[in-house]
């Protein structure tokens, strides 16, 4: 599918794609490259300035980018043309703050969830609705410890 470049059909860094029933689309810097099943390309748009390392499709009208670096929040839904309508998690200046891999996923449910470093929580994104805690995880180490006599005594 496409190529290495900067011409039509040609993408510079494939970061994310998705599947839909239209075909394949793959998130480049900057823009999203649409193929058809057999590979065909269809046409790019471009992502209105927000890149980062993710894009979910949740419907027709609407997707989700996760954005990167100090001048976007972490978490965008766009309308369909990439156009930004609501974000989240600002950008916090720090030293370790860096975007995990696959920060956005789908669970088996057909959820979308969302991590972000340096928190205890997962949080469900759906529809440009403020994200809702999933999961909390504890991340202090010592919540990890286990005993000596808890690793010996068989159960």
């Amino acid at each position: 599918i496409g190529g290495r470049g900067d011409g039509p059909g040609q993408y510079l860094e494939p970061l994310d794609f998705y599947l839909d029933k239209d075909g394949i689309a793959i998130l480049d810097y900057g823009k999203i490259l649409h193929y058809e099943q057999d590979g065909e390309f269809i046409e790019s748009k471009r992502t209105n300035g927000t890149i980062g390392p993710g894009v979910k499709k949740l419907n027709e009208e609407q997707f989700i980018l996760v954005g990167a670096g100090r001048d976007t929040d972490n978490l965008i839904f766009t309308d369909g043309e990439f156009t930004p309508v609501k974000s989240y998690f600002p950008y916090i200046t720090r030293a370790l703050n860096v975007m995990p891999i696959n920060p956005l996923y789908e669970n088996s449910e057909g959820e979308f969830i969302y991590r972000r470093n340096f928190i205890d929580t997962l949080f469900s994104v759906s529809n440009g609705q403020f994200p809702k805690p999933y999961l909390l995880y504890p991340m202090n180490p010592l919540d990890f410890l286990v005993s000596s006599s808890e690793l010996t005594t068989p159960h």
